[in-house]
Protein backbone atom coordinates (compact mmCIF):
# COMPACT_ATOMS: atom_id res chain seq x y z
CA UNK A 1 0.00 0.00 0.00
CA UNK A 2 1.32 3.22 -0.76
CA UNK A 3 2.27 5.76 2.25
CA UNK A 4 0.52 8.29 3.43
CA UNK A 5 3.71 10.26 2.39
CA UNK A 6 4.64 9.25 -0.83
CA UNK A 7 1.02 9.65 -1.99
CA UNK A 8 1.05 13.24 -0.57
CA UNK A 9 4.33 13.92 -2.56
CA UNK A 10 2.72 13.05 -5.94
CA UNK A 11 -0.53 14.91 -5.03
CA UNK A 12 1.81 17.98 -4.61
CA UNK A 13 3.96 17.32 -7.43
CA UNK A 14 0.48 17.42 -9.79
CA UNK A 15 -0.28 20.52 -7.64
CA UNK A 16 1.95 22.17 -7.83
CA UNK A 17 2.60 21.86 -11.22
CA UNK A 18 -0.91 23.76 -11.77
CA UNK A 19 -0.19 26.69 -9.05
CA UNK A 20 3.38 27.49 -10.82
CA UNK A 21 1.76 27.08 -14.45
CA UNK A 22 -1.23 28.96 -13.37
CA UNK A 23 1.26 31.85 -11.84
CA UNK A 24 3.36 31.75 -15.09
CA UNK A 25 0.30 32.79 -16.80
CA UNK A 26 -2.08 34.63 -14.57
CA UNK A 27 -0.92 38.30 -16.65
CA UNK A 28 -3.26 36.93 -19.13
CA UNK A 29 -5.95 37.55 -17.11
CA UNK A 30 -7.65 34.47 -14.84
CA UNK A 31 -10.63 34.10 -17.36
CA UNK A 32 -8.24 33.30 -20.23
CA UNK A 33 -5.89 31.34 -18.58
CA UNK A 34 -8.78 29.68 -16.44
CA UNK A 35 -10.84 28.28 -19.63
CA UNK A 36 -7.01 27.45 -21.46
CA UNK A 37 -5.69 25.13 -18.70
CA UNK A 38 -8.83 23.71 -16.81
CA UNK A 39 -11.46 24.01 -19.68
CA UNK A 40 -8.87 22.91 -22.97
CA UNK A 41 -9.31 25.84 -24.76
CA UNK A 42 -5.65 25.27 -25.44
CA UNK A 43 -5.83 22.15 -26.85
CA UNK A 44 -9.11 22.55 -29.33
CA UNK A 45 -9.07 25.22 -32.25
CA UNK A 46 -10.95 27.50 -30.48
CA UNK A 47 -12.86 29.44 -32.49
CA UNK A 48 -11.44 28.83 -35.72
CA UNK A 49 -7.67 29.00 -34.43
CA UNK A 50 -5.40 26.46 -35.09
CA UNK A 51 -4.07 25.59 -31.23
CA UNK A 52 -0.32 26.39 -30.94
CA UNK A 53 1.57 22.66 -30.18
CA UNK A 54 3.89 24.32 -27.72
CA UNK A 55 0.97 25.62 -25.90
CA UNK A 56 -0.70 22.70 -25.86
CA UNK A 57 2.09 20.37 -24.59
CA UNK A 58 2.59 23.00 -21.69
CA UNK A 59 -1.34 22.84 -21.52
CA UNK A 60 -1.40 18.87 -20.87
CA UNK A 61 2.18 19.55 -18.72
CA UNK A 62 -0.15 18.86 -15.68
CA UNK A 63 -1.88 15.70 -16.87
CA UNK A 64 1.69 14.57 -17.83
CA UNK A 65 3.39 15.10 -13.92
CA UNK A 66 -0.18 13.00 -13.13
CA UNK A 67 0.68 10.29 -15.12
CA UNK A 68 3.98 9.80 -14.46
CA UNK A 69 3.66 10.17 -10.85
CA UNK A 70 1.15 7.53 -10.80
CA UNK A 71 2.35 5.12 -13.49
CA UNK A 72 3.71 2.44 -11.12
CA UNK A 73 0.87 1.96 -9.18
CA UNK A 74 0.14 -2.08 -10.60
CA UNK A 75 3.59 -2.29 -10.54
CA UNK A 76 4.39 -1.73 -7.13
CA UNK A 77 0.86 -3.77 -6.25
CA UNK A 78 2.38 -6.89 -8.31
CA UNK A 79 5.56 -6.61 -6.67
CA UNK A 80 3.97 -6.27 -3.21
CA UNK A 81 1.85 -9.53 -3.76
CA UNK A 82 5.13 -11.34 -5.02
CA UNK A 83 6.77 -11.09 -2.18
CA UNK A 84 4.50 -13.13 -0.35
CA UNK A 85 5.51 -17.01 -0.37
CA UNK A 86 1.59 -18.09 -0.46
CA UNK A 87 -0.72 -15.80 -2.38
CA UNK A 88 -3.14 -15.19 0.55
CA UNK A 89 -6.58 -14.06 -0.28
CA UNK A 90 -8.82 -13.92 -4.01
CA UNK A 91 -6.48 -12.77 -6.68
CA UNK A 92 -9.43 -10.87 -8.02
CA UNK A 93 -9.95 -9.30 -5.05
CA UNK A 94 -6.76 -7.91 -5.01
CA UNK A 95 -6.78 -6.63 -8.77
CA UNK A 96 -9.78 -4.88 -8.33
CA UNK A 97 -8.47 -3.81 -5.51
CA UNK A 98 -5.18 -2.71 -6.99
CA UNK A 99 -7.26 -1.23 -10.06
CA UNK A 100 -9.96 0.56 -7.78
CA UNK A 101 -6.60 2.39 -6.10
CA UNK A 102 -4.64 3.37 -9.69
CA UNK A 103 -7.72 5.03 -10.68
CA UNK A 104 -8.80 6.68 -7.23
CA UNK A 105 -5.24 7.87 -6.50
CA UNK A 106 -4.60 10.41 -9.69
CA UNK A 107 -8.46 11.44 -9.40
CA UNK A 108 -7.91 12.65 -6.60
CA UNK A 109 -4.34 14.64 -7.05
CA UNK A 110 -6.41 16.01 -10.27
CA UNK A 111 -8.73 17.48 -8.69
CA UNK A 112 -6.91 19.28 -6.06
CA UNK A 113 -4.62 20.49 -8.63
CA UNK A 114 -7.33 22.06 -10.58
CA UNK A 115 -8.35 23.44 -7.54
CA UNK A 116 -5.47 24.49 -6.10
CA UNK A 117 -5.13 26.22 -9.92
CA UNK A 118 -8.46 27.60 -9.73
CA UNK A 119 -7.25 29.04 -6.14
CA UNK A 120 -4.22 30.93 -7.41
CA UNK A 121 -6.09 32.63 -10.48
CA UNK A 122 -8.60 33.77 -7.57
CA UNK A 123 -5.40 35.09 -5.30
CA UNK A 124 -3.38 36.51 -8.59
CA UNK A 125 -6.02 38.21 -10.69
CA UNK A 126 -8.77 38.71 -8.57
CA UNK A 127 -11.54 36.87 -10.51
CA UNK A 128 -11.75 34.31 -12.43
CA UNK A 129 -15.10 35.18 -14.70
CA UNK A 130 -17.83 35.38 -12.59
CA UNK A 131 -20.45 33.44 -14.83
CA UNK A 132 -18.27 31.58 -17.07
CA UNK A 133 -16.51 29.98 -13.82
CA UNK A 134 -19.57 27.42 -14.11
CA UNK A 135 -18.16 25.59 -16.67
CA UNK A 136 -15.10 24.94 -14.04
CA UNK A 137 -16.83 22.25 -12.21
CA UNK A 138 -17.63 20.37 -15.47
CA UNK A 139 -14.94 20.75 -16.58
CA UNK A 140 -12.77 19.56 -13.83
CA UNK A 141 -15.51 16.31 -13.08
CA UNK A 142 -14.23 15.48 -16.72
CA UNK A 143 -10.57 15.37 -16.54
CA UNK A 144 -11.19 13.36 -13.46
CA UNK A 145 -12.69 11.07 -15.45
CA UNK A 146 -10.18 10.18 -18.01
CA UNK A 147 -6.90 11.11 -16.67
CA UNK A 148 -7.46 7.78 -14.39
CA UNK A 149 -7.78 6.26 -17.56
CA UNK A 150 -4.68 7.21 -18.81
CA UNK A 151 -2.66 6.55 -15.73
CA UNK A 152 -4.21 3.44 -15.21
CA UNK A 153 -3.68 2.39 -18.91
CA UNK A 154 -0.14 3.92 -18.32
CA UNK A 155 0.34 1.64 -15.45
CA UNK A 156 -0.33 -1.86 -17.16
CA UNK A 157 1.97 -1.24 -20.01
CA UNK A 158 4.47 -0.59 -16.97
CA UNK A 159 4.23 -4.10 -15.91
CA UNK A 160 6.41 -5.19 -19.38
CA UNK A 161 7.45 -1.78 -20.40
CA UNK A 162 8.87 0.37 -17.88
CA UNK A 163 7.17 3.55 -16.09
CA UNK A 164 9.03 6.28 -18.55
CA UNK A 165 8.17 4.19 -21.91
CA UNK A 166 4.33 3.06 -20.71
CA UNK A 167 3.73 7.01 -20.46
CA UNK A 168 5.70 8.04 -23.21
CA UNK A 169 3.50 5.54 -25.28
CA UNK A 170 0.05 6.61 -23.77
CA UNK A 171 0.76 10.51 -23.45
CA UNK A 172 2.27 10.76 -27.02
CA UNK A 173 -1.43 9.12 -28.29
CA UNK A 174 -3.19 11.37 -26.17
CA UNK A 175 -1.56 14.42 -27.34
CA UNK A 176 -1.64 12.58 -30.91
CA UNK A 177 -5.42 12.42 -30.61
CA UNK A 178 -5.87 15.95 -29.67
CA UNK A 179 -3.17 17.43 -31.84
CA UNK A 180 -5.04 15.59 -34.95
CA UNK A 181 -8.53 17.12 -33.83
CA UNK A 182 -7.22 20.45 -33.62
CA UNK A 183 -6.25 20.55 -37.50
CA UNK A 184 -8.66 18.28 -38.77
CA UNK A 185 -11.75 19.38 -40.76
CA UNK A 186 -15.22 20.37 -39.26
CA UNK A 187 -16.93 17.47 -40.51
CA UNK A 188 -13.97 14.96 -39.21
CA UNK A 189 -14.04 16.24 -35.66
CA UNK A 190 -18.17 15.94 -35.97
CA UNK A 191 -17.71 12.66 -36.27
CA UNK A 192 -14.61 11.53 -34.11
CA UNK A 193 -14.93 13.66 -31.68
CA UNK A 194 -18.23 12.15 -29.79
CA UNK A 195 -16.17 9.08 -30.04
CA UNK A 196 -13.05 9.67 -28.70
CA UNK A 197 -12.47 9.86 -24.77
CA UNK A 198 -9.86 12.13 -24.89
CA UNK A 199 -11.56 15.29 -26.84
CA UNK A 200 -14.90 14.43 -25.12
CA UNK A 201 -13.06 14.96 -21.72
CA UNK A 202 -12.68 18.78 -22.65
CA UNK A 203 -15.34 21.13 -21.91
CA UNK A 204 -14.18 23.36 -24.49
CA UNK A 205 -14.75 20.65 -27.20
CA UNK A 206 -18.25 20.59 -26.19
CA UNK A 207 -18.45 24.46 -26.37
CA UNK A 208 -17.15 24.54 -29.95
CA UNK A 209 -19.21 21.85 -31.28
CA UNK A 210 -22.58 23.65 -30.03
CA UNK A 211 -23.50 20.82 -27.60
CA UNK A 212 -26.11 21.98 -24.83
CA UNK A 213 -25.67 21.25 -21.22
CA UNK A 214 -26.90 17.94 -21.18
CA UNK A 215 -23.44 16.46 -23.39
CA UNK A 216 -21.36 17.16 -20.45
CA UNK A 217 -23.76 14.42 -18.77
CA UNK A 218 -23.63 12.19 -21.58
CA UNK A 219 -19.55 12.46 -22.01
CA UNK A 220 -19.44 12.08 -18.15
CA UNK A 221 -21.53 8.76 -18.07
CA UNK A 222 -19.51 7.67 -21.80
CA UNK A 223 -15.87 7.98 -19.72
CA UNK A 224 -17.04 6.51 -16.41
CA UNK A 225 -18.79 3.59 -18.57
CA UNK A 226 -14.42 3.15 -20.37
CA UNK A 227 -13.03 3.55 -17.40
CA UNK A 228 -14.97 0.55 -15.59
CA UNK A 229 -14.34 -1.29 -18.56
CA UNK A 230 -10.69 -0.65 -18.82
CA UNK A 231 -11.17 -1.37 -15.00
CA UNK A 232 -12.49 -4.90 -15.76
CA UNK A 233 -9.88 -5.68 -18.17
CA UNK A 234 -6.99 -4.96 -16.90
CA UNK A 235 -8.41 -6.60 -13.25
CA UNK A 236 -9.02 -9.50 -15.76
CA UNK A 237 -5.07 -9.61 -16.74
CA UNK A 238 -3.96 -9.08 -13.45
CA UNK A 239 -5.69 -12.04 -12.41
CA UNK A 240 -3.74 -14.20 -14.89
CA UNK A 241 -0.26 -12.79 -14.38
CA UNK A 242 -1.18 -13.64 -10.50
CA UNK A 243 -1.88 -17.05 -11.25
CA UNK A 244 1.07 -17.76 -13.68
CA UNK A 245 3.48 -16.31 -11.67
CA UNK A 246 1.73 -18.53 -8.77
CA UNK A 247 2.06 -21.25 -10.71
CA UNK A 248 5.30 -20.90 -11.74
CA UNK A 249 6.70 -19.94 -8.15
CA UNK A 250 5.01 -23.42 -6.86
CA UNK A 251 6.91 -25.44 -9.47
CA UNK A 252 10.49 -23.34 -9.12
Amino acid sequence: MMSARGYALRVGAVTLSYVLLCLSMSGYGGVEVAWRLICGVALTPWYGRTPDAFAMLVAMAPQAVCVLAFSDELTAAAARRGLTAWRFGSAARWARNACLKAMLHPALAMFFGQAAGIATLVLSTGTVGGAMAEGYLPAIALTCALTPMLCLLTSTLALRTGEVQAAALVLGAHFAVLGGLAVAPEGVTETLVPLLPSARALLAWHVELGWDASSVVISLAYLLLLLALTCWLVSMALVRRDFEEGMADHVG
